[in-house]
């Protein structure tokens, strides 16, 4: 569609160049251009900020497979609905994306859907830990990074060899860290917490010694991995000191956790962390430890979160709460500014995994913006929101900070 656009007197937030100040931006072609436009659309930017389109690295869509708590459309609905521009689709569906076939599946059927949808790949065959996927055919297939998720990779040997092979093929790694060893037959639920419900919460070490695990891994072999979710302080401690270092590593911060504390929703929602960890995870934030922020968007259905703390599958949907949450957190706590938030929503997401048009707004790269209106004040209602599920702890919580319009692949978009 060659669409021109061209947006005016908003203030316009560049990571790349490290600019913020009142501009216009003009689009034609699906590119942000330097040139002026014959007939433009116009949309009005007053007293908001453009960013370049925010990019969630860590979006479950469900699909194949698993259709009934998602899929490639509903999550690229809710993706622009909540300002992000690009999703990557994790790969544990059914099949699992751990052949070309199933990538091809998943970029096929989201190529004319609004946001830009990538893919990651399985890092082992069925993401059961034992046998390397064939990193070079899936990369070649499309996958820009490789991770086994909520079934991390327990072998040592298994995992060592997966950062030698990727490091060969140029691919980046992602772990869920948890060793699943300390966790079987508990509830995932934050110590203290759990002894006031009368639960067996999951160990700190759980999340700890498999952290420590893969940082001596990627230190052995030269590696380069990236941390998922990570949620307390003693990771947060462990990241900086290996990036103090040296080593290639990088890390995700999650809106629930840098937002919410083991007590926040005792009474209604699964506890998260302590106080000490959420402070943790902003400073992290502040100072560079973490990367990127993703938000783990885990649709599940009513009737099986209804299962009780035994059953209940984890996880929260979160794309369409992200950006309220990062600006009610981060910006109004003034833990980060506006080009820090740009940064770890956009310019290095679209860095790690090698997506060279996008993370800025300079002329040549790819039309995809983020627009904040960010006195905006609203209530969340999962009732309204475009995913098939409503699995959120956020629902009538006041936020500050919403996305009012996107610009993906060079289309505006205005949102309620």
């Amino acid at each position: 569609m060659n669409w021109e656009l061209l947006l005016k007197n908003g203030v316009v937030v560049d990571p790349e160049s490290k600019i913020q100040e009142a501009r216009s931006i003009r689009v034609k072609g699906g590119k942000i251009i330097a040139d002026r436009l014959s007939s433009p659309k116009e949309f009005d930017a007053d007293g908001m900020l453009v960013m370049p389109g925010w990019i969630d690295l860590h979006t479950h869509c469900r699909d194949p497979g698993f259709t009934h708590k998602e899929d490639l459309v509903s999550a690229s609905k809710a993706a622009i609905a909540g300002g992000f521009t690009s999703i990557v689709a994790m790969p544990n569906t059914k099949p699992v994306i751990d052949n070309p076939s199933v990538v091809d599946f998943v970029l096929q059927k989201s190529a004319g859907l609004e946001p830009s949808v990538f893919c990651a790949a399985a890092i082992t065959l069925g993401q059961t830990g034992e046998e390397l996927a064939d990193f070079q055919a899936l990369k070649n297939a499309g996958a820009v990074y490789f991770t086994d998720d909520g079934n991390p990779v327990q072998n040592d040997s298994v995992m060592k060899s997966a950062l030698v092979e990727a490091k060969k093929t140029g691919v980046l790694l992602a772990q869920h860290c948890e060793d699943k060893n300390l966790v079987k037959g508990l509830q995932c639920v934050g110590a203290r917490a759990a002894e006031k419900l009368g639960l067996n919460g999951f160990p700190r070490e759980a999340e700890l010694n498999c952290v420590e695990r893969d940082l001596r891994l990627v230190e052995e072999t030269g590696g380069r991995e990236h941390f998922l979710h990570l949620s307390l302080k003693e990771t947060v401690d462990a990241v900086k000191k290996a990036k103090a270092k040296g080593l290639n590593v990088t890390a995700e911060a999650t809106p629930h956790h840098f937002s919410l504390t083991e007590y926040a929703l005792l009474e209604k929602n699964p506890p998260l962390r302590e106080e000490k960890d959420v402070k943790a995870l902003r400073e992290g934030l502040k100072n560079g430890v973490f990367d990127v922020i993703g938000t783990d968007h885990a649709p599940h259905t009513a009737e099986e979160k209804a299962g009780g703390w035994g059953k209940a599958p984890n996880g929260i949907i979160g794309l369409e709460t992200a950006v309220g949450l990062s600006i009610t957190n981060l910006i109004e706590t003034k833990t980060l500014n506006w080009i820090q938030l740009a940064e770890k929503t956009s310019f290095n997401p679209a860095k790690l995994v090698n997506l060279e048009s996008k993370g800025s707004v300079k002329p040549g790269f790819d039309a995809d913006l983020t627009i904040i209106d960010p006195e905006k004040e609203w209530i969340v209602d999962s009732s309204k929101f475009k995913s098939k599920s409503r699995n959120t702890p956020f629902d009538g919580m006041v936020l500050k900070g919403k996305a009012v319009a996107v610009v993906a692949k060079g289309v505006l978009y205005e949102l309620d």
